[in-house]
């Protein structure tokens, strides 16, 4: 709620439909936890009896009642074992109380290797023109947008933009890659 605020929260959690909800240490989460998963209204009856000084007064009497009850209550989402949670499905389903495994993920594949020899150096060619590669290939000023007159700075630099050849050599060079293709 920090981030978004309240109603915006609200309109991102009820966006998700289905919910896999677990325990939680704190009360209010717990309390928004059981309020998300809704209400459910049942119908109790309740028993009276009355018992009277002689037989003839006793009497019984029953009467029916309906109520709302969170389907979950708090205290339950507090207390829910390890691997253990409540699912919520879209559509005319119950919500579910499940368990579930720790299933290991096989390793199909090294993680961030950081190649050696590759750098961008982003300088600018002039005190008040294009800063880092791009400017230098195409003629842009420090916040990306195209420079007035850019013909006229690329032959000042002795650079034509004429063939795609020239291009990708400029690009490499630009890249610290002498050689490489683009």
């Amino acid at each position: 709620y920090e981030i978004y605020g309240h109603d915006q929260a609200k309109t991102i959690i009820s966006g998700c439909q289905t919910k896999l909800l677990l325990r939680v240490t704190d009360g209010a989460a717990a309390k928004l936890l059981s309020d998300l998963m809704g209400q459910a209204e049942i119908d109790e009856k309740e028993e009276t009896l009355s018992y009277g000084l002689s037989a003839q007064r006793d009497g019984v009497s029953v009467f029916a009642r309906r109520s709302m009850r969170d389907l979950v209550l708090t205290s339950e989402i507090l207390t829910l074992p390890d691997m253990t949670g409540y699912l919520v499905i879209p559509g005319d389903y119950p919500i579910a109380k499940i368990q579930y495994g720790y299933q290991p993920v096989n390793k199909i594949a090294d993680g961030f290797i950081e190649r050696s020899g590759f750098s961008i150096n982003f300088e600018p060619s002039s005190p008040g023109g294009s800063a880092g590669p791009r400017g230098a290939l195409f003629g842009d000023d420090q916040w990306g947008m195209p420079m007035k007159g850019m013909a006229v700075s690329h032959a000042k630099a002795g650079v034509s933009s004429s063939s795609p050849q020239d291009t990708e050599s400029r690009l490499a060079n630009a890249l610290d890659m002498p050689g490489s293709k683009v």
